[in-house]
């Protein structure tokens, strides 16, 4: 992608002030959006919208079930605080693990769904993170079947109730 290493700094970070102080050979052009401050109604009409959407993705079984999956994790998560002083490392990173994840599953589920919504109703076009999760999905359709053992078999936890 890039020749040196700096035309990769220049690409990351972008190109050093001239010594001179001069932007050198490069114009920056600041596009002009005069009056793009939305109106209070504009504002209240995206607000109700929003909040229509919103409602709508709630009452699916799918956000329904999320709800319910990080509640019944953080319930688990707070009866197995111990795990975190574990004295096997492995087990303390697991731990973690679980604990970061039990949030992020809801959280990426409800802003696919809110993508979804939006693609269905002709709002926004489909984004290349959809067509790779469908992608995804056609590679590997026995996906949801693989159970981790103490996650998703809560009979089999290692750990007591």
């Amino acid at each position: 992608m890039c020749g040196d290493a700096e035309e990769g700094i220049e690409l990351a970070v972008g190109r050093p002030p001239s010594p001179d102080g001069s932007e050198g050979d490069r114009e920056w052009h600041v596009p002009d959006f005069a009056n793009q401050i939305p109106t209070d109604e504009e504002m209240a009409e995206f607000s109700r919208l929003e909040d229509v959407r919103r409602k709508r993705i709630e009452a699916t079984p799918l956000s329904r079930m999320t709800w319910r999956f990080t509640r019944l994790s953080h319930e688990w998560i707070q009866r197995r605080e111990q795990l975190d002083r574990h004295t096997d490392p492995i087990v303390r990173e697991a731990f973690q693990i679980a604990c970061w994840d039990s949030s992020l599953i809801t959280v990426k589920l409800h802003r696919a769904m809110d993508g979804r919504d939006r693609f269905e109703r002709h709002e926004e076009e489909a984004n290349d993170e959809r067509i790779q999760h469908r992608a995804v999905i056609d590679q590997f359709p026995d996906a949801m079947k693989f159970v981790r053992p103490g996650f998703d078999d809560m009979d089999s936890a290692a750990v007591p109730p």
